[in-house]
């Protein structure tokens, strides 16, 4: 900064001009430094013209502040400095080089140009070079991958390396972490036994009741088919056999240890055993007969929703009997002597209005021993090879064309019914061209 800021005197000021300005300079750094005795150092006074800083700067050098000079002693070292051999406070190799800067920037008519304080070095001008040569699209190109530093997006491959181990060190140990967790979790939990049970589950203790086949329309309960027609009843017979493929071939349920047996209300199972559903028991509900619906005679298939752990509360007495039990079905409880016989969860179709209990016809159950399903299915205990039990009810003889509001219903002492809430019930329609 000291070689730009050094300028020839003698260029800038003629010579009288010049003595003055010098003297004037010493007699300001010589206030200055004696107030720097008592004074810590402040920056330069900005109250000083251009000219001014530019004459301090170059006198600055060479003024001893230790001696006592005299104005005339302080010009004539000015002059010539002996200690350093410079004339007018430059060396005679500054001289030299100092007059052929001047004539460079010297203008056609003699008068000098004011000299730029920086000058850019020879990197620099290489760098503005090349960055003029850029286009737009080099720039963002650079900026993925620099050829020059090796650079990629503004990264060394080293610091791009140590970064990816970084993060590959710390998301495994997190991975880890998850891992150990979830182990820890899973090894509270049974995977046959659910750790909330009856009351304390969201299915609480009342089972519902379900039907097949469904219709597509999940929102929809309307059984609609032409018994004359193979075509439009087909769907509904292969939406059964689906649904009862486990019940023709039970060999296709993972058993792993457990036993299936043949139950009867005299002979219940033993913890490592289920009992067997007989699909001989359906009667005229059976794949080979098409579930009836050739004859306009549809099977439904009833099935009660799993709840683990849950017994059913049996009608054991005739005055148990609730009122408003369908006859029919009082009348087939009370013809069953034995107490053991009645452990069953009963079962009971019928129109829901008055029209369509006209329109229903003749309902005929299977098994036809129990109208319901056997107490020795339950409790379900979530056992290997465990089937549900089923009871088929064959609509003998519905009036065709006309729909048919057809409800189901489950009987048992820990069963509740609301129609409106279709708890302990089911609702369907029937629908026969």
């Amino acid at each position: 900064m000291t070689e730009v800021l050094r300028l020839n005197i003698e260029s800038l000021f003629p010579m009288e001009q010049t003595i003055d300005h010098t003297f004037n300079i010493l007699q300001y750094y010589k206030k200055k430094e004696m107030s720097k005795i008592s004074k810590p150092k402040q920056p330069p006074s900005r109250a000083m013209s251009k000219q001014d800083e530019l004459l301090a700067e170059q006198t600055k050098y060479f003024v001893n502040y230790g001696k006592k000079l005299t104005r005339m002693e302080a010009l004539k070292q000015f002059i010539w400095n002996a200690e350093k051999r410079a004339f007018m406070g430059r060396t005679g190799s500054s001289w030299s080089g100092h007059a052929a800067a001047n004539r460079a920037r010297s203008s056609p008519n003699g008068q000098c140009v004011t000299p730029v304080p920086f000058q850019r070095t020879e990197r620099t001008k290489t760098v503005m070079a090349v960055q003029q040569r850029y286009s737009k699209r080099d720039y963002y190109k650079s900026k993925i991958y620099d050829p020059r530093t090796k650079h990629v997006l503004g990264r060394p491959p080293s610091s791009w390396a140590k970064i990816g181990l970084f993060y590959l060190i710390f998301y495994g140990m997190l991975a880890a972490l998850v891992a150990i967790c979830m182990w820890v979790f899973f090894q509270t939990l049974n995977p046959r036994i659910p750790k909330w049970q009856l009351d304390r589950s969201i299915i609480g203790t009342n089972p519902g009741l379900g039907f097949r086949p469904m219709p597509n329309n999940t929102e929809s309960a309307l059984i609609w088919f032409q018994g004359s027609n193979r075509t439009n009843y087909k769907p509904w017979v292969d939406n059964l056999l689906e649904f009862l493929d486990n019940y023709y071939f039970p060999s296709k349920i993972a058993k792993g240890s457990g036993q299936i047996k043949t139950c009867s209300h005299s002979d219940f199972p033993n913890d490592d055993e289920v009992c067997e559903v007989d699909v001989r028991e359906w009667g005229r509900c059976n794949k080979d007969e098409f579930f009836d619906y050739h004859r306009s005679s549809p099977c439904i298939f009833l099935k009660l929703n799993r709840i683990y752990g849950w017994t059913p509360e049996y009608y054991m007495h005739d005055d148990e009997l609730p009122d408003d039990m369908p006859k029919q079905l009082k009348d087939h409880i009370k013809s069953i002597n034995s107490t053991r016989d009645r452990r069953n969860i009963w079962v009971s179709c019928e129109g829901e209005m008055p029209a369509d209990k006209e329109y229903i016809g003749s309902i005929t159950y299977y098994p036809q021993n129990f109208q319901g399903f056997p107490g020795y299915y339950f409790p379900y205990l979530n056992r290997e090879g465990y089937l549900s039990p089923l009871v088929a009810v064959r609509f003998e003889r519905p009036v065709p064309g006309i729909v048919i509001n057809v409800e189901c219903r489950v009987w048992a002492k820990n069963i509740k019914y609301s129609r409106t809430e279709r708890t302990g019930s089911v609702h369907f329609e029937l629908l026969i061209d």
